[in-house]
């Protein structure tokens, strides 16, 4: 197996400060150091998010290159679940699978984003319009040699969190697999080994997290996920939350996966 980092959380502050002062050269070099600085922590490979919003595939390329790091997956954001059949929509993520070939990975993640009203829309309209969505974009990567992954998602607002939604929304579209996170599942009370289990034949990238729920007393972070019971889970550092790690990782090794 090959051990890469999310980029994702740590290009917060650099986002923050490019939306004020659009200084490209100073955020490419922040940049920089991030992959220097995880190039010398021993990973191997960077996942890629919104970084391609201010960075090209050539540019972030040379400086991975430099480091002798490679990107796992390319993870798009999108509104997927707000209408059926959105041709925008389907258009702006066969742009990124374009973009995917270009920052040279073989995976691209599809996450469905929050809008506006969505808990009035029951699951099963929800599930219909993701379906509709993903179809046309996962023929599209298919073509182009890539792996379409979904996440079991932790905003339970888009019902993708559950094992049996989850498992709906991939038996409808062909070729479209799952970004397995070992967290995400216990905000709807459901084992995190059990649930690899279920999808080690579909697994193509994965998502090593740890949990820990916040106590009444704790302040709770802008960012959090909320379980069906309405407790407040973050991610913790490895090892100190609820999740049984070991085990996950027991449970892949035993699977043969190998990505």
């Amino acid at each position: 197996m090959k051990l890469s980092v999310m980029t994702l959380s740590m290009l917060f502050v650099a986002e923050f400060k490019y939306s004020i002062d659009h200084d490209e050269e100073d955020y490419e070099e922040f940049y920089d150091e991030m992959m220097r600085m995880i190039s010398d922590c021993g990973y191997h490979a960077v996942d890629v998010c919104f970084e391609t919003n201010v960075l090209s595939a050539d540019n972030i390329r040379t400086i991975l290159d430099r480091y002798g790091l490679s990107v796992s997956s390319y993870i798009y954001m999108g509104q997927f679940a707000a209408e059926k059949n959105s041709s925008e929509q389907i258009e702006k993520a066969k742009k990124a699978a374009d973009l995917a070939v270009a920052l040279g990975t073989e995976v691209l993640m599809l996450v469905p984003q929050f809008y506006e009203g969505i808990e009035a829309c029951p699951a099963a309209e929800i599930q219909e319009r993701l379906i509709s969505n993903f179809t046309p974009v996962c023929s599209y990567a298919g073509e182009k040699g890539l792996h379409v992954v979904i996440e079991d998602t932790p905003d339970l607002r888009l019902h993708l969190c559950r094992a049996r939604d989850v498992e709906k929304v991939l038996r409808a579209v062909p070729g479209l697999e799952l970004v397995y996170d070992s967290g995400n599942m216990i905000l709807v009370g459901e084992d995190p080994a059990e649930y690899y289990h279920i999808f080690e034949n579909c697994t193509a990238h994965i998502h090593l997290k740890d949990m820990k729920k916040l106590s009444k007393n704790e302040p709770a972070p802008q960012f959090c996920d909320i379980s069906l019971d309405g407790e407040k889970y973050v991610t913790a550092p490895t090892g100190t939350g609820v999740i049984d790690l070991k085990r996950v990782v027991r449970a892949v090794r035993d699977s043969g996966y190998d990505g």
